[in-house]
């Protein structure tokens, strides 16, 4: 139709529309993308829109006299507008498309499945038809077609291998025909549905380098994400695709250069050069990011390690503007970023758990367990989120790897937060994965979790610890000594687990290793010291953190270790809790005594109190005259814990 403005199209449609056969009605339909301008216009004019939507009606209206083509090309149209007036009119074409696929011919089923991914409308039965039609016309489709069809499959997620594997033998057959373009979308193509032949993509990257220096920007962001979601390696390929977007990082989105640096951080490709630039250019246009694209950078550059304090103080307000814009995977990686770069801002992760707290229920097994890790690393503690993280682990367990399992125990533990049933869910969960085999770092962790929490392992007592040993040798130093240290709170640190022990720390440090251990006096401070008719006492006053966060207020497992370790040395050991302490009087001298009379509740009833100012025994512990120091912040001796 000769018509040169949506106006004059709709006032010949209103008039003589009611006439129109198929033909007329497609010709009119594929007329319009040129009259309306760039893709979604409809929605910005009424007379565009008032068209559509009239011409829509008249194709519901006679959708059964439609030839393949009349459908095919209709729906190119309306994917291009980017609009149909309801969910109805794909449903009717894709039903008619159907019954009429043995003669549509590949540009036809090409148009029809692009027309779909832009039009949002996913139709298992229309895909499987096409699908079956493909493989069985596949030699009859060029370049585009074939780019197009494969490119629509990936983006609605339809994944069939014997089509893949078909369209992949046609895709080597017309390599060196492919454009830019359509390379780069069957490179990605093959990679979003991770259907990967390493022949196939050798093939495939040979024609990429050929032509690179012609790729659009989009295509070079494409091929880089394809290559890192497949697992790819090519490491000229890949450099000359971040030097391609340094030379042009001007006409690069933020989407492109965020999917850059995704790649890099999958790919472990750290390039200071390339990092910098992008990095710049993304804070520069720190507005145009989304939520998604900002979930993305930051989490590359925690992977990458790649800490700007500046940038992140920029990145955390932009964050923070746009935070109700977060998915649920975006708020889990960028909470786990910022603690991994190590970005202190108690503004940003309570508003971080404010966001999450209402989408828990979306988080996945990973999700989960980064996000408590992160609030563990950070030491931030905000009890609604943790609770309901731990209410989430407990639901979702089932799904956690041993990496999740341990991630979430050394968080739990690491942030004082304690429920058996919790922890029982964990443990069960981590058993199970043994059999497959278990990373050193995962056992440790969760080892140090557990023992901190003083957690009995139960049944799963002699597999983990089984499987601890045979670790062992392959632990760095912080994973052996949270290991041993577990160990010996768990009271599974026999005499050759330990010559293991030093033998693996030694090859580790570099350093010689002795079985005697000699304890040095100095790391025991006593909060307060008696000897009660010659048996010295030790009185522990014990702060809130050395107990659970969570109710019941329980002590953390290095209370009893200490507890254990002074009463091998002859002392008897009596442990005030804080609460118990903070319900003292006041005054010094009522508080003295109330104190003796909570110690004597203990012991039972005394009278020859006496200071200890001389060794008890001959492994003992020089004490100071008595004091009243700073009980809450007595040291208290133990390893530190691991790092998950």
């Amino acid at each position: 139709m000769n018509t040169h403005s949506a106006r004059e199209l709709h006032t010949i449609v209103r008039s003589k529309g009611a006439g129109f056969d198929f033909f007329n009605i497609s010709s009119a339909i594929a007329r319009v993308p040129k009259l309306v301008g760039p893709a979604g216009g409809v929605q910005n004019d009424s007379t565009a829109k008032a068209l559509v939507d009239d011409l829509a009606s008249l194709m519901a209206s006679n959708i059964n006299t439609f030839d393949a083509r009349g459908l095919a090309n209709s729906a190119w149209a309306f994917g291009k507008l980017k609009y149909a007036p309801n969910q109805k009119l794909p449903q009717l074409i894709a039903a008619a498309a159907i019954t009429k696929m043995d003669v549509f011919s590949a540009q036809n089923l090409s148009n029809l499945l692009w027309s779909f991914v832009y039009l949002h409308h996913r139709d298992e039965a229309l895909m499987a038809a096409v699908a079956k039609k493909v493989v069985s016309k596949v030699t009859e489709f060029k370049p585009q077609e074939l780019a197009n069809v494969v490119w629509a499959f990936a983006s609605m997620d339809h994944y069939e291998p014997h089509l893949m594997d078909v369209v992949g033998a046609r895709a080597l057959a017309l390599v060196d025909q492919f454009k830019e373009q359509e390379l780069s979308n069957v490179v990605w193509a093959f990679a979003k549905l991770h259907h990967y032949e390493q022949g196939l993509f050798a093939h495939l990257l040979a024609a990429v380098k050929a032509k690179l220096p012609h790729f659009l920007p989009q295509g070079v962001s494409n091929i880089a994400w394809a290559l890192a979601t497949a697992g790819h390696r090519d490491e000229p390929l890949f450099e000359q695709l971040l030097a391609h977007c340094v030379s042009d990082i001007g006409s690069y989105d933020v989407q492109g250069l965020s999917n850059l640096l995704w790649a890099c951080a999958t790919l472990g490709h750290r390039d200071p050069t390339f990092l910098q630039a992008v990095l710049q250019e993304c804070t520069a246009r720190i507005e145009r990011m989304s939520s998604q694209n900002l979930s993305n950078a930051l989490w590359a550059c925690a992977a990458l390690g790649h800490a700007d304090s500046r940038m992140l103080g920029t990145w955390a307000e932009a964050v923070l503007h746009k935070l109700d814009m977060f998915e649920p995977q975006g708020l889990s990686n960028t909470a786990w970023a910022f603690a991994k770069l190590g970005f202190s801002s108690p503004v940003l992760f309570e508003a971080l758990a404010e966001a999450a707290l209402g989408k828990l229920d979306a988080f996945t097994a990973q999700g989960l367990s980064n996000t408590a890790w992160a609030y563990a690393t950070m030491g931030h503690y905000h009890p609604a989120l943790v609770q309901q993280l731990a209410e989430q682990v407990a639901r979702q367990v089932s799904a956690f790897n041993a990496q999740n399992c341990s991630m979430s125990a050394w968080a739990f533990a690491t942030l004082r937060h304690y429920h058996p049933a919790l922890f029982d869910a964990l443990l069960e969960q981590l058993a199970a994965q043994l059999p497959a085999g278990v990373e050193p770092q995962n056992i440790a962790n969760s080892l140090w979790a557990f023992a901190r929490a003083g957690h009995p392992l139960g049944v799963h007592t002699e597999p983990l610890v089984a499987a601890a040993k045979a670790l062992l040798p392959q632990m760095n130093q912080q994973e052996l000594c949270n290991t041993a240290w577990a160990l010996g709170v768990l009271g599974q640190l026999d005499r050759d687990t330990w010559q293991q022990f030093c033998n693996c720390l030694g090859n580790v440090q570099g350093i010689p290793n002795s079985m005697e251990w000699l304890t040095d006096d100095g790391l025991f401070s006593i909060d307060i010291a008696f000897q009660v008719d010659g048996q010295p006492v030790a009185v522990e006053v014990d702060g809130s953190h050395h107990y659970t966060n969570s109710t019941p207020h329980i002590p953390l497992s290095e209370v009893l270790v200490r507890r254990r370790l002074l009463q091998d040395r002859g002392w008897k050991v009596v442990n005030i809790g804080y609460l118990d302490w903070e319900m003292l009087p006041d005054d010094q001298q009522t508080k003295a005594a109330a104190l003796l009379q909570l110690v004597a509740s203990e012991l039972g009833p005394n009278t020859n109190w006496q200071q200890w100012v001389e060794s008890p025994n001959d492994g003992g512990i020089r004490m100071p005259a008595f004091t009243w120091g700073d009980p809450l912040t007595s040291s208290i001796w133990g390893p530190a814990g691991g790092q998950a």
